[in-house]
């Protein structure tokens, strides 16, 4: 084999491993692991994995990107209880948010309009107190409610 045909071997061989250590740990985005940590307070409550730094496939019921931003919680049926915290609006790539059937309260807050990519949003079953509100109409993605 050719000096050049095995240095491209090779660098290609490098590359494919690099690319895949990569999505075997991606950590959190800090402002990301942030709004987490403001949602276990708010809810009075410790999830797995939900932690500045930490790896974003051992944070429970998150799902991120390859960036570490996440894109969807699912936190259906934990009897979490609390309000949802105004940080929330700072997920915006966030596409999921599932938290119906809990015993969350309050006013949902308008940073909710923030969420520019979110496309369901399941809210349900709580307890809630208030209006909906209006910057909720910038959810222009949004196919459930």
């Amino acid at each position: 084999m050719e000096r050049g045909a095995a240095f491209q071997i090779g660098a290609l061989l490098l590359l494919t491993c690099l690319a895949v250590s990569r999505v075997h740990c991606v950590p959190l985005a800090n402002s990301q692991a942030q709004v987490l940590l403001d949602c276990q307070k708010a809810w009075n409550t410790t999830i797995e994995g939900w932690k500045v730094g930490g790896d974003c496939r051992k944070a429970s019921n998150v799902t991120c990107d390859a960036q570490g931003m996440i894109t969807e919680i699912s936190l259906n049926y934990n009897s979490l209880s609390g309000s949802l915290p105004a940080s929330i609006g700072k997920l915006w790539k966030l596409r999921i948010l599932e938290l119906n059937t809990n015993n969350l309260t309050g006013s949902i807050p308008a940073t909710i309009g923030n969420l520019q990519y979110l496309n369901s949003l399941d809210l349900s079953y709580n307890s809630f107190t208030g209006t909906i509100p209006d910057s909720i109409s910038k959810l222009t993605n949004l196919g459930f409610l």
